[in-house]
């Protein structure tokens, strides 16, 4: 299992320096609650090409896919790390670990990206939280990359449908915040927020 580059606590200290940089880059009138900017940094790792931290509107994510996407993109179209057709290799130090990207690329452009995430696994299974307005409600807690608080929408009588939309993301929100004062990752409390998973079909 690959060793995380930035101990829990380190990664803590170094989301509190940087919440200023944060607000100024997400906030209006740059920015808005929906964006995220990564910051393309010298890796920590021997092995790796580049070093990555992401900065959401709420919290500092320890690894995202699609932020790793857009940052791998980027590093390789502008230049940053060379490009190599067909397939180019990149190595990403991030906060959770090494992640080994393969980027098919042609023509100076990324053409498709895949990647092998760090190991993931569940915390708790089946915790029961109290929600306000909604009572008792069983989620799992699991981590892969950042960690989630998972809610199965059929326990609300709820669908994943378009018009159910606002609803979840309503009540998701409760259960993020409820979960994240319950259900403590290794008994203890996590620096990092807690966003909610809704399975289902």
């Amino acid at each position: 299992m690959p060793r995380p580059s930035l101990s829990a606590g380190a990664f803590c200290r170094l989301s509190r320096r940087m919440w200023r940089w944060r607000d100024m880059l997400l906030f209006d009138p740059r920015g808005s609650v929906n964006a995220a900017v990564n910051l393309i940094t010298p890796a920590i790792r021997p092995d790796a090409d580049l070093g990555m931290i992401v900065m959401e509107s709420d919290y500092f994510v320890p690894m995202s896919g699609s932020n790793l996407i857009c940052t791998v993109t980027v590093a390789l179209e502008t230049g940053m790390v060379a490009m190599r057709e067909p397939e180019t290799v990149v190595r990403v130090d991030t906060p959770a670990g090494l992640v080994e990207v393969v980027a098919t690329c042609s023509d100076g452009k990324c053409r498709a990206i895949t990647f092998r995430n760090i190991p993931s696994f569940v915390m708790h299974r089946d915790s029961l939280i109290e929600v306000p307005e909604i009572g008792s409600l069983r989620v799992d807690v699991a981590y892969g990359g950042m960690i989630y608080c998972i809610v199965n929408a059929e326990d609300l009588g709820l669908t994943l449908a378009r018009d159910a939309a606002r609803h979840l993301v309503e009540i998701g929100e409760r259960a993020k915040r409820s979960a994240a004062d319950a259900v403590k990752p290794n008994g203890r409390s996590s620096c990092c927020a807690m966003p909610p998973l809704w399975p289902g079909p």
